[in-house]
């Protein structure tokens, strides 16, 4: 027996189905295993990549801000900071800047306050509007248009004294600027978001910068203020920066945040323990890219379970196989004494030359992957090594699984079966994975499938993928009953498809096995593409709905367009406050002019667009028409303000400023002013919001609608909700599961030919046998391929059904944007699968003419040899 264990490491290159099974099924686990850490330093790398793509050299570096100095001696803490630049090596000369609060008196607009802010080239880095040469200060566009400054006059500002009486000084106006609220994306700004822009649609505007130079700030200062606040920016160039460069950057600034308040540089800068603060976007940026990890790493460890389960079940089916391959030699065996452990564990050692090329080729292949689309630097070597470690693991599981297998299907002594033995074989084994999609499926539907991030946002659990896969596995058990029960009732009269029915029709347990490996690989795949093209579709409207066109903005209710735009522009009333049905249940009412609503809301091409009702709302009359959310119920009133307003329910769609979770109907708002002044509710209505959608390049439109009458604020685009990185968590799980699907769809057509390869006796005779009748080798080959390719469309159309069907009462409950209208649709890309089914139909047919081939040039004794 000694010669057996000498021979063991290479065996295996004799049966060359069964090497590539161990080998594709080893890489499957390996690629598995080491997903994890290293999909987490890709979402780590590419959150960062793609906030330092839009990041400035001043939001990078290093920020060093001092509450409160004496105003006197700006120039000697310039040249200090001049000095510690220098001093070290990664930081660039820096920005500085002084300011202090301030109003303005002795206007029309006496008490608005503004900020005083001397800043390194600021006046070169704002738009000029209007100037008056020479020297003298920069006023924003809004702030001369409350003062009725013009260049040239005199801006008096002072500040707030409650003590003695304040000091005014009065500055020449050089030039008006264009108010960086509307400047968006001006890298020179990055660090003053904060204190230009609003962050929300409810705080009052932030006060406008009055711009100066240093020598006039440091004139003034002493007159005006008792402290001043610093700020030194010190630039980093972000360009280049991988995830492991930005994390040791990031803690130099640490360093430097330490030590600044009790070094010599920072004591000349005016930095002291409570009142130096130090910060960097960079910071910002590396937490974003943890909370997108946080948002994804239950998912990818989801993703990575699967693959293992997937690649350790093909391994038990490849020890199955390998017996069935082998079945001289384990009756042999089994002659002789051999006990099912000793066999498995010489299966072990067979499969493990095999195993370890897998692991290389499946670690290799993720590595090179990450490589390949992550941002550069991604590949460390820590990173390297925890994802071999986690690979080795499973590939040592996976060889077990098949050292398992094989001992399994070894043959065992044993007695007659109890008659409860007998008759539990005799029920079909389909019962169990059925009633476990039901039970699964339940928990689903009941919530306990899904995990809730940090956003909000649901993700699916294990639970969520098993169910289409216990399902494939009973549903296609039960057919590939059904089918080979009908198939062997009729037989065609052509010799190719009469072989290969009558090949089906006899088939035995293998081939369910195979038909249901092949419907659980294609099934998988099928249920993440559904998954994945409903998370699209579902992320596309939100973006439409919650945003109406390619910029939304606040606006007062009230306010109506004086001068018509170049671009498609409309004004919504949204009223979530005042609106209920008959029943007393909440509704959203949304009221604007149809006509400008067709011209600038934003649609993708599906069905349901709400733009193709709106001309049913341009006929007014009475009831009120309206266009309803899809289930909202049937009603032919609503009741506004207490009043009791007929309306005319002309169609559904989704409405585009509704909220989740909440009926809303979109009506004509001069149809609703009509209905105000006669039945007496107010119109605007309290509490209610005013929403601008215009259509056209964000780019180009925000600078004009920030200057226009309509003054609206805290203006969004589409992005806000196509870059939120729920929904890119969501659709990278779903992209690795479809890869998952597909790789275990490869090895179920390794399967297929290790179910062509065990009956090749069979088949060698099979085929001398049709000689003799008349009927040549591509005859013989046509059918074995087309056996195969039957096979393979089967187990797609049953796979793909019973995916799709256990897909649709999920795809409601795993919502990235739960936040966000309208609900989630199920969209089945049925281009994908029937081009996906249609490929692994051509290659099973390959497969089955391939494996005709290898029979026929076998030998007589080979084909004694084997079962």
């Amino acid at each position: 027996m000694r010669v057996l264990w000498a021979k063991a490491p290479l065996l295996l290159r004799r049966h060359p189905p069964v090497l590539a099974a161990v080998v594709l099924t080893a890489a499957l686990a390996a690629l598995a295993a080491a997903a994890l850490p290293l999909v987490r330093a890709g979402v780590e790398s590419e959150s960062l990549a793609g906030q330092l793509r839009s990041m400035s050299p001043l939001a990078a570096g290093l920020e060093v801000v001092v509450d409160a100095n004496r105003p006197r001696g700006g120039a000697a803490r310039r040249r200090a900071a001049a000095s510690f630049a220098r001093s070290v090596a990664f930081l660039g000369p820096p920005v500085s800047s002084s300011l202090g609060p301030a109003v303005i008196g002795g206007t029309p607009a006496a008490g608005t306050e503004v900020v005083a802010l001397a800043r390194t080239g600021a006046v070169d880095h704002v738009h000029h509007i209007a100037s008056a040469g020479g020297p003298g200060v920069w006023i924003a566009d809004s702030t001369a248009k409350v003062t009725h400054l013009r260049p040239g006059g005199e801006i008096p500002i002072t500040i707030r004294d409650f003590i003695g009486r304040p000091v005014v000084v009065r500055l020449r106006v050089a030039g008006i600027y264009r108010s960086l609220e509307a400047d968006r994306g001006n890298p020179y700004w990055a660090n003053w978001l904060q204190d230009i822009r609003n962050l929300g649609p409810d705080p009052e505007p932030p006060p406008q910068f009055v711009l100066m130079s240093h020598a006039t700030f440091d004139r003034i200062a002493p007159r005006v203020y008792a402290f001043v606040e610093n700020r030194y920016e010190f630039p980093v160039d972000p360009s280049g920066l991988s995830f492991a460069d930005a994390k040791r950057l990031d803690r130099r600034f640490s360093a430097l945040q330490a030590s600044l308040p009790v070094s010599a540089a920072g004591s000349r800068l005016g930095c002291r323990k409570d009142d130096c603060r130090t910060s960097s976007s960079l910071s910002a940026a590396l937490q974003v890219a943890a909370s997108d990890v946080a948002a994804i790493a239950p998912t990818v460890s989801l993703l990575s379970g699967i693959g293992l389960a997937i690649a350790f079940g093909i391994g038990v089916a490849t020890g199955l196989f390998l017996v069935r391959r082998r079945a001289d030699e384990t009756h042999v065996l089994f002659v002789r004494g051999e006990s099912p452990l000793v066999f498995g564990a010489r299966t072990a050692v067979e499969a493990a030359l095999p195993a370890a090329l897998g692991l290389a080729t499946g670690t290799g292949a993720a590595l090179l992957a990450l490589r390949l689309l992550a941002p550069a630097g991604t590949v460390t070597g820590e990173t390297s090594r925890g994802a071999v470690l986690r690979a080795a693991i499973a590939v040592l599981v996976a060889v077990i699984c098949v050292a398992g297998g094989a001992a399994a299907a070894f043959p065992r002594r044993s007695g007659p079966p109890h008659p409860r033995v007998r008759l539990l074989r005799r029920a079909p084994w389909e019962i169990v994975p059925l009633g476990a999609a039901i039970a699964l499926l339940l928990l689903v539907v009941g919530g306990y499938g899904l995990a809730h991030d940090q956003n909000g946002a649901t993700h699916p659990r294990l639970a969520v993928f098993l169910v289409p896969i216990v399902a494939v596995l009973g549903v296609a058990g039960l057919a590939a009953r059904g089918a080979r029960v009908l198939i062997g009732r009729r037989s065609p009269a052509r010799p190719v498809f009469l072989l290969a029915v009558r090949r089906l029709a006899a088939a035995r347990g293998l081939l369910v096995a195979v038909v249901v490996a092949a419907a659980t690989a294609f099934g998988t795949f099928a249920y993440a593409a559904t998954l994945s093209s409903s998370l699209g579709r579902s992320a596309a409207e939100k973006a439409f709905v919650s945003n109406g066109s390619d910029v939304q903005g606040i606006v007062d209710p009230s306010n109506t367009i004086t001068s018509p735009f170049a671009f498609p522009v409309a004004l919504a009333e949204v009223d979530q406050s005042n609106v209920s049905l008959p029943d007393g249940s909440r509704a959203d009412l949304v009221a604007g002019d149809p006509a400008a609503l067709r011209r600038a809301l934003r649609w993708g091409p599906w069905p349901d667009d709400p733009r193709r009702l709106l001309p049913r709302l341009e006929r007014g009359g009475t009831p009120i028409p309206a266009v309803a959310t899809p289930g909202a119920p049937p009603t032919d009133a609503i009741v506004d303000q207490g009043a009791r307003v007929p309306i005319r329910v002309v169609g559904h769609a989704p409405v585009p400023g509704s909220s989740a979770g909440r009926p809303a109907y979109l009506v004509p708002r001069a149809a609703l002013r009509t209905a105000a002044a006669r039945l007496h509710f107010l119109e605007p209505a309290p509490l209610a919001n005013g929403l601008l959608w215009a259509k056209g390049d964000p780019a180009r439109i925000i600078p004009l609608l920030t200057a226009s009458n309509l003054a609206p604020t805290y203006l969004t685009t589409l992005d806000h909700i196509a870059s939120d990185p729920s929904v890119a968590a969501a659709k990278r799980s779903y992209g690795y599961v479809k890869v998952i699907g597909a790789a275990a769809a490869a090895l179920a057509l390794v399967a297929l030919l290790l179910y062509l390869q065990a009956r090749q006796r069979a088949q060698l005779i099979a085929s001398a046998l049709v000689r003799r009748m008349g009927i040549g080798a591509a005859a013989d080959a046509a059918a074995v391929a087309l056996e195969a390719a039957v096979v393979v469309a089967f187990a797609a159309i049953v796979g793909a059904a019973a995916a799709v069907a256990a897909a649709r009462p999920i795809v409601h409950r795993v919502d990235a944007l739960p936040q966000y209208a309208p609900a989630p649709v199920l969209t089945v890309p049925w281009s994908t699968l029937l081009g996906g089914g249609a490929a692994a139909v051509a290659v099973a047919a390959l497969v089955g003419g391939g494996a005709v081939a290898l029979a026929t040039r076998a030998d007589a004794a080979e084909a004694l040899r084997v079962a």
